[in-house]
């Protein structure tokens, strides 16, 4: 072999390399080691000079199809930080709605190059080696081998094979909600969603002054500390349903026919607490700055007794044209926005005699797109920000103000009933790298104001999943046990799944619960 081609092939191996270490490493900055693979691609086929112009081969369709089946996986662990294999199995059978997939664009377009630089090398060393067949032929088994091996279905499948699930008879442990008796009078409810505002914000060497507004607001009620996240509840709709149906959120079965048509009935056999509160009367409203109908939200609203909808295009029409400008950001409108939206829907519903509900989900600290509000940017324009602290503070600042505001109108409105405030991050933080923070915080914020409780913190070991049957204890319905959860407050005859089996082996067990998937999913 002729030194240049040696070196040529030495410089597309190294382009191949780079490249894939972009693919496999979705917290590796992409800035240097990108173009670095670009140049050593152009260099690794200029200097051969005599680079032939056959066709790969059928053979190497292999290599591309196995790449393609990458690219959505390598996309999700850019932009997450990991990939989440229940949220992603979710979001392919219901999809994302709303075009929300443009906060991603970067990193699409990191993963499509990588993707494409890597094809391109190991096609042109496969094409450079054509004349030596020797060094030729494990060319392709190698490459095939690497991209399958960074691909994080191939190692759930192996984690399933080698570790299955254990079987905790979770369809069996499911509890149909039964109040045994009713608050009189019925208390109005303000829910309130802090996305990914986890207790993790709560790190002071990490993040400052960024959680004391939570830590105000929990001072004046009862706080859950340790709410930890499992399988299923970890994307904002799962959180939701975890939070208010006592179930996390399972992808229906991959041979389901049923995976790709519209879904009228979300869950249709639970009960959950808006169920409940429609049955007793209630109006109900849940309001949203982005697109109502991202990943079947929308859907699950409206199945379980939610009249109104309010999402981004709703918002819009209702502000003024110069709020709205500086407001928008694409995928969705501001917290603050958001929030005034819910003080104009909490004085119409509080004019009504009927009690009412009204459910608010926030963006705020969501992850790697996290969010600025107007009131919290010296232009007075919303926009994306990579610093997670100042954007939960932002969010917590606005959040404190609302609850006040409201409180205050619902005392002058003089109605009979009780204000009852349950604040929440849905998930945790959805991190694109490592928070470095204590582990121990790694739990999900969860804060009830407006009951007896003054600054009392709760540290029973939970889930998402128990918060419905603790909100519906708190509240005055008599039930502890709803779904899969069960309340944590004084009183409760059983002990939570967490506690008992711990949230690793739940998590492990949610991901081989077929039954319990189609109990969810099925009449």
């Amino acid at each position: 072999m002729h030194s240049r081609l040696i070196l040529s092939c030495l410089i597309l191996i190294l382009a191949a390399g780079v490249a894939l270490l972009v693919l496999a490493v979705p917290l590796l900055q992409a800035n240097l080691p990108l173009p670095v693979a670009l140049v050593l691609l152009y260099l690794g086929i200029g200097l051969s000079r005599k680079l032939p112009r056959q066709a790969p081969g059928l053979s190497f369709l292999w290599l591309v199809l196995a790449a393609l089946v990458l690219v959505p996986f390598a996309i999700t662990a850019r932009g997450f930080g990991t990939v989440d294999m229940m949220a992603f199995l979710f979001h392919t059978q219901f999809g994302l709605g709303g075009g929300s997939i443009l906060t991603l664009r970067q990193e699409i377009a990191i993963v499509l190059l990588a993707t494409l630089i890597f094809l391109l090398a190991t096609w042109s060393l496969m094409a450079l080696l054509r004349p030596y067949v020797w060094l030729r032929r494990p060319v392709l088994p190698v490459a095939l081998a690497l991209i399958l091996a960074i691909n994080p279905l191939s190692a759930h499948a192996l984690r399933s094979a080698a570790d299955p699930a254990p079987d905790l008879r979770l369809a069996e442990a499911m509890e149909d909600p039964r109040p045994t008796r009713e608050p009189d009078p019925l208390p109005d409810i303000v829910y309130i969603y802090l996305e990914g505002l986890d207790q993790r914000f709560a790190d002071r060497a990490k993040f400052g002054d960024a959680y004391d507004p939570i830590r105000h607001l929990a001072a004046q009620g009862l706080s859950l500390t340790n709410v930890a996240q499992i399988s299923g509840t970890s994307w904002s709709l799962a959180g939701m349903v975890a939070s208010q149906c006592g179930v996390p959120l399972l992808p229906r079965r991959l041979m389901d026919v049923d995976n790709l048509r519209e879904v009228s009935d979300f869950l249709p056999r639970l009960t959950c607490l808006t169920d409940l509160l429609a049955e007793r009367g209630y109006a109900q409203e849940f309001l949203v700055g982005g697109e109502e109908d991202f990943g079947g939200i929308d859907s699950f609203y409206r199945s379980h007794g939610v009249t109104e909808i309010w999402g981004k295009r709703r918002h819009i029409r209702n502000h003024p044209e110069v709020d709205v400008a500086a407001a928008y950001m694409g995928w969705v409108v501001d917290d603050q926005m958001v929030y005034d939206t819910a003080r104009a829907r909490f004085d119409a519903m509080a004019a009504a005699p009927a009690p009412f509900a009204l459910i608010v989900e926030t963006y705020g600290p969501h992850g790697g797109t996290s969010s600025l509000s107007r009131r919290c940017t010296p232009e007075g324009r919303a926009t994306y920000t990579e610093d997670y602290g100042r954007s939960a503070r932002c969010l917590g600042d606005l959040t404190v103000e609302f609850v006040d505001d409201i409180r205050a109108r619902h005392a002058a409105s003089g109605r009979p009933n009780p204000l009852r405030i349950i604040l929440q991050s849905d998930h945790l933080f959805h991190a694109r790298t490592e928070l470095d923070t204590d582990p121990a915080l790694e739990r999900n914020t969860v804060i009830l104001l407006g009951g007896p409780e003054i600054g009392v913190a709760n540290d029973t070991a939970a889930s998402m999943v128990d918060v419905y049957p603790t909100l519906l204890h708190w509240m005055g319905f008599g039930t502890t046990a709803a779904g899969l959860g069960r309340s944590v407050l004084p009183g409760t005859d059983e002990a939570t799944l967490v506690a008992i089996h711990g949230a690793e082996t739940v998590s492990h067990a949610l991901e081989g619960a077929g039954d319990l998937s189609d109990r969810l999913w099925h009449e």
